[in-house]
């Protein structure tokens, strides 16, 4: 093979050698710079008196050329004194290279008239950056190494790069008309027979994009030519974008990279650029989820990918981690947190999960999956993987009420009307705060334990009932100071007052409330007890409690649903009365409904339900828990006349806390300041030191007077006792530890505080 450094010098040889007779007369010129190949193309059409152009013998417009033809065609022009030049044989066999056997058939053509003095015709085929490839063929071919002795084709390179003037490197960018090409290069060529005709111009140059299906065999390089082949838009991508690499394929389908290229403008570099430009949605952690179920799924599909990459820590982040499917997001997003430590599942990481899920979440029940995987979750750490969006969630927070306590952070977060329900009432009365304590917690997990039938028996021998004021003095003590609304809630019993203290202060800012706990009349049915003329107000509380279709729990949670339902409707009586007093005709029981123990006294006739019965003749009875008023003889423990029949979900007209305590709640609005001004804890003793005796004494100061104030801790209420500008509370029969207290004046709760107790020695007076 012999060498050039200069285009003139290479000329000079192929003039020299036409004039000789051969016996081969096909002539490789190798070459490895663009401005030679455009030297080279132009000179050997000038120099040929016939060019065989590829690009003709292409059928369509996307095959490659037919060069069995081209040979043909070639070897029929092939006369004496005859030049031919074949142009782009490398591309063909860059992309053809199973017919790499052309190239040594081409090597060992012979002129079929020309044996005794040869032929002075030539067949011209240069090749581009082919020299390894045509160096491993030749190899084979046995005659090569003589071919300068004239027994095989002769062959030549041009090394004009050596004196270090190369052109920049051509990159022919390969892909399929599916694929977004459009940020590759901006020279387009529209299958192989436009590509052909370019190399075959001698103009090609700079980066150009070839769509052709024809890569099935197309091997990549780099160098004087670059050959990158893009079968898909993640390829692409990975490519155009600077830290592309961050991509991982499975992450995407070709529409959804397809889709973020076109997002991809030709300026960005980056995917954070990217992001920028992007206008239809806001990557903001405590935005984007709330236009979730409006975004298109590509979207929904860019928001995933977007905190794939970015999500801040916290839970979206580990969920994230854990997620490499668009298509098992929400899935991911909801049994992540099984695969954190429990110990490590703090309020603010179920909150965020919660807040996630709201809105990402569109069916109406969340998988099996998760709920197999629940099951092997002890009681006690449940909640922490709860949201309490889905009816199946609250069911199960229900059923294991007796884990929480009143002031459980995670149930705040995932389930507050429980919290709310199950949260401590100040009734004055720490029997009635201890029975209503364990009856909430007896209903919730529809049992009728021992701690609430014992309780049941003390309060029903005692009558505490009767230490509450009538509903009816109660009512007209505040109707003469406010002249308010009276809002008839039909069947809200006592068990309600925390919920409805809570609902209060956590959800309605604006309203003013002060609440007292009055008695009904018994039997607790609404014949005596209404106070309206037609009907209550709200009524669908009383229609769910007497159904007997909806079972347990279902029915809690809507018992929630309706409360706060009422509520809202009763606060919204204020936009056309300044006071609006909430209260109700009778309360109603759970464990009366479930409860199986009958009593069948002498000289009754049982009324509906089994609650009451009317006295018709001599009563006689060893009841202790039976009370007798005004011809009604009344079950004060959850026991129930026999021969009642139906029973209801809840059901009430007996003497039980829960039916026959009612709430009186007046209620106003914060602008309305001549009412009553606002009381905040300014000090309070957060350490208390116990006596030898067991009593320590604890300290708070308030923003305001009052005339009165009580502290409630663990359902023991300390009455406080107003001297030198603060509130002193006597404490006692409280074990070592930390406690959290409430705080009530003036039928209000004014607020809560923790503190601490510890045991020491002091002197008698305590030391304070």
């Amino acid at each position: 093979m012999k060498e050039f450094e200069s285009f003139d010098d290479l000329q000079k040889e192929i003039e020299k050698d036409s004039k000789r007779y051969e016996r081969f007369p096909v002539r490789f010129i190798l070459i490895d710079d663009l401005d030679d190949w455009k030297k080279a193309v132009n000179f050997l059409r000038s120099w040929s008196s016939q060019t065989l152009y590829l690009s003709e013998y292409c059928v369509s417009k996307d095959t490659l050329p037919n060069f069995i033809k081209a040979k043909e065609s070639m070897e029929k022009e092939l006369k004496e004194n005859v030049k031919i030049t074949i142009i782009p044989f490398s591309e063909y066999l860059r992309f053809f290279p199973e017919r790499i056997e052309f190239l040594r058939e081409l090597a060992v053509l012979e002129k079929l008239d020309a044996w005794n003095k040869g032929t002075m015709s030539r067949v011209y085929i240069p090749l581009f950056n082919m020299e390894n490839i045509f160096n491993r063929e030749m190899n084979q071919v046995s005659r090569f190494q003589f071919a300068e002795l004239g027994e095989c084709a002769k062959s030549y390179i041009l090394r004009s790069n050596k004196r270090g003037h190369r052109k920049a490197d051509l990159v022919i960018n390969v892909t399929k008309e599916s694929v977004n090409s459009e940020r590759l290069a901006q020279n387009r060529m529209d299958g192989m027979k436009e590509y052909f005709r370019i190399w075959e111009s001698g103009t090609i140059e700079g980066e150009y994009v070839l769509i052709t299906d024809l890569t099935k065999h197309l091997k990549e390089t780099e160098g004087i030519l670059t050959i990158r082949t893009f079968n898909n838009n993640f390829k692409v991508l990975t490519t155009v974008l600077e830290d592309g690499n961050k991509l991982k394929e499975a992450w995407g389908n070709e529409e959804q990279w397809s889709y973020l290229l076109k997002l991809s403008s030709p300026s960005a570099k980056s995917l954070a650029e990217v992001f920028k430009n992007v206008s239809d949605v806001k990557f903001d952690p405590n935005y984007v989820f709330l236009k979730w179920q409006e975004h298109k799924p590509e979207e929904k599909w860019l928001t995933w990918l977007y905190f794939k990459l970015n999500a801040p820590t916290g839970y979206l982040k580990f969920a994230m981690d854990k997620s490499d499917d668009f298509n098992y997001f929400t899935d991911n997003l909801i049994d992540a947190v099984f695969d954190i430590d429990p110990e490590k599942i703090t309020p603010e990481i179920t909150q965020e999960r919660k807040k996630i899920l709201e809105y990402v979440l569109k069916r109406g029940s969340i998988l099996t999956s998760f709920w197999n995987r629940l099951m092997s979750v002890p009681n006690n750490l449940r909640i922490r993987y709860l949201t309490g969006l889905t009816e199946e969630e609250k069911a199960d927070s229900i059923k294991i009420a007796t884990n929480y306590n009143e002031d459980d952070k995670y149930l705040q977060v995932v389930y507050p009307e429980l919290r709310y329900y199950l949260a401590d009432f100040d009734y004055n009365e720490e029997d009635v705060n201890e029975y209503f304590y364990y009856y909430k917690r007896a209903k919730l997990t529809d049992e009728f334990t021992h701690d609430i039938k014992d309780l049941t028996v003390k309060i029903a021998e005692n009558e505490i009932f009767r230490k509450f004021s009538s509903r009816e003095s109660v009512l007209e003590e505040h109707i003469k100071d406010h002249k308010g609304y009276v809002y008839w809630f039909d069947a809200l019993g006592g068990e309600w007052m925390s919920f409805i203290e809570q609902i209060l202060a956590e959800e309605y800012k604006d309203i003013e409330y002060t609440i007292k706990v009055a008695r009904c009349n018994i039997p607790t049915i609404t014949d005596i007890n209404k106070g309206w003329t037609e009907f209550a107000d709200y009524r669908d509380y009383d229609r769910l409690i007497h159904d007997n279709v909806i079972r347990y729990p279902d029915y809690i949670i809507k018992e929630f649903e309706y409360v706060k339902d009422g509520l809202m409707k009763a606060l919204f009586k204020l936009n056309s009365h300044s006071v609006v007093i909430i209260t109700s005709d009778h309360g109603s029981s759970r464990l009366s409904a479930i409860c199986e123990k009958l009593i069948n006294p002498i000289g009754v006739e049982p009324e509906k339900y089994g609650r009451y019965a009317k006295k018709v003749r001599n009563f006689s009875s060893d009841y202790k828990d039976l009370i007798e008023e005004d011809g009604y003889i009344v079950s004060a423990t959850h026991k129930r006349f026999e021969g009642c029949g139906y029973r209801a979900i809840e059901v009430h007209g007996g003497a039980t806390l829960e039916e026959v305590l009612v709430p009186v709640i007046i209620v106003w609005k914060k602008s309305d300041e001549s009412l009553i001004q606002r009381v905040n804890i300014l000090s309070y003793s957060e350490s208390v030191r116990f006596n030898q005796e067991g009593e320590g004494i604890l300290n708070v100061s308030l923003s305001e007077s009052l005339n009165n104030l009580n502290l409630t801790v663990e359902r023991k209420i300390f009455n406080g006792v107003y001297k030198d500008n603060k509130w002193e509370f006597r404490l006692k029969n409280l074990k070592s530890g930390e406690y959290r207290g409430d705080l009530t004046g003036e039928d209000r709760k004014i607020g809560e505080i923790n503190f601490k107790i510890i045991r020491g020695i002091v002197e008698k007076d305590m030391g304070l």
